[in-house]
């Protein structure tokens, strides 16, 4: 695409949730969430940049750099960028030498880096080299989309025509709509004449989630106090080897392709559903590392997991992209050592958790930080600090192919950021009826992702045996 200098530069404040996620980006953890997407039949860089040109770039957050205020009570905002050109978004590179491992240390390396912010926040990265066909790293800022809206951007990339069909429901693909468009242009305009835009009320909560849940919540003492109070009363991180001071190198890995099916057995023998037995996988490879590090869990320790909760569906997501999700602290029991007794506990703390109005308030209290002084959410932020271990996502895909200039996508990981002082992220994502995870995991507390992952396929294992 060429320079766009001399275009209309297009202002709008950041939503709440959206400038609480930019104001979190530090040195130590970078607010990227990072992706790569496989090709069997070989990508061409040509295409590449057609398919960017005509589906990506007529979203708008995807020609928008963020700028910061002046004035403290200022938001930042999104602004067209005069300056936009393809060329410093899109990269096309050549991997040295073939195997996993050294695409493991380019993706390490390529998530330790800072996005340009001077820059609208995402890059792309077509890679060769491979041992069959090539692939797609995406790099895309946190305020920009969480897990959910970057389905959503899926279904405005790949190619149009049979409806996406996911787990929670199908999404149709479509031609990009200038007219549409151009609705949403006028929208957001009015929508940023309210007073703090993008700051929901009460009403906008209910309709978010549960109705019982949210007037619940309402009814208590002002949603930042609760939260708050909570957080206070919430002991320490369980002490460990999988905390500690954070740097700015990081690691990255993934497990080996898990069949849905399989991980279904396992549910139906120990009566939990996917995401029960996944946790559980989990927590039994957390348990076996520390234990292979020496450090034995004692009968009651507790590793806690902060979860996002997506609180916005899917069919209401939109082309502003954004954040609509809660948060949610999940005690993961590696001291109990039964098997049927950890996943049974993990039940029961999630169903505790299904129940809780938690998600809403932290996202209600994120959006607020988000309005607010940089100073007050850093006091907020403050927090969180020594309060967990890892952070979880799982992120349902498409149950069958997706196609991308007419090839079919075969393999999709991500790798999810963290916040604050949490140093391990895991990403769980199903495509095509296989699961996969992904870790990052800072330098300082894991040097070599593969010590994980083997600890995870021993834990699976086990369970699909017992």
């Amino acid at each position: 695409m060429s320079d766009r200098e001399g275009s209309d530069v297009h202002e709008e404040a950041l939503t709440g949730a959206d400038a609480a996620w930019f104001r979190m980006d530090s040195s130590t953890n970078l607010m990227v969430v990072n992706a790569i997407l496989f090709f069997d039949e070989p990508l061409e860089l040509e295409t590449l940049h057609e398919i960017v040109e005509q589906r990506l770039l007529s979203i708008p957050r995807f020609t928008q750099r963020v700028v910061t205020q002046k004035r403290k009570l200022n938001r930042p905002h999104w602004e067209t960028d005069p300056h936009f050109s393809i060329e410093a978004h899109v990269h096309h590179i050549g991997l040295p030498g073939e195997g996993e491992d050294v695409l493991q240390r380019f993706l390490s390396d390529l998530v330790s880096q800072h996005l340009d912010l001077t820059k609208p926040l995402w890059q792309l990265y077509l890679l060769e080299g491979l041992p069959r066909g090539n692939a797609l790293v995406a790099r895309i800022h946190h305020s920009l989309a969480d897990g959910f809206a970057l389905l959503y951007l899926m279904t405005r990339v790949v190619d149009p025509g049979e409806p996406i069909v996911f787990p929670m429901g199908s999404v149709t693909t479509v031609e990009p709509d200038e007219e549409a468009e151009e609705v949403a242009e006028v929208a957001r305009s009015w929508r940023e004449r309210r007073m703090i835009p993008g700051l929901p009320d009460i009403d906008t909560l209910i309709a978010m989630g549960d109705p019982r849940k949210m007037r619940s919540a309402a009814k208590q003492a002002g949603v930042a106090s609760v939260v708050t109070s909570r957080m206070l009363m919430m002991p320490p991180a369980y002490p460990s080897s999988l905390r500690g001071d954070l740097g700015t190198i990081k690691r990255v890995g993934w497990t080996r392709g898990l069949p849905l099916q399989q991980v279904k057995q396992i549910g139906a023998k120990f009566g939990g559903t996917v995401n029960d037995v996944l946790l559980l996988a989990l927590t039994d490879s957390l348990r076996a590392l520390l234990i292979e590090r020496g450090e034995e869990p004692g009968e009651s320790a507790d590793l806690r997991c902060v979860m996002p909760v997506n609180l916005k569906p899917l069919q209401d997501r939109g082309a502003d992209l954004g954040n609509g999700f809660g948060l949610v602290f999940l005690e993961l029991p590696i001291g109990i050592a039964s098997p049927d007794d950890r996943l049974a506990k993990l039940k029961e703390r999630l169903d505790g958790l299904k129940r809780s109005p938690e998600a809403f308030l932290t996202y209600a209290m994120m959006t607020t930080m988000g309005v607010g002084l940089q100073s007050a959410q850093n006091q907020l932020v403050k927090l969180f600090h020594n309060k967990s271990t890892a952070i979880a996502t799982n992120v349902p895909g498409p149950i069958s192919p997706v196609r991308f200039a007419g090839r079919d996508i075969s393999r999709i990981l991500f790798w999810v950021p963290q916040s604050a002082d949490v140093g391990l992220g895991f990403s769980i994502f199903s495509y095509c009826g296989v699961v996969q995870v992904g870790v990052q995991a800072d330098a300082n507390i894991m040097p070599n992702t593969s010590e994980w992952v083997e600890a995870f396929h021993a834990a699976f294992d086990r369970l699909l045996e017992e």
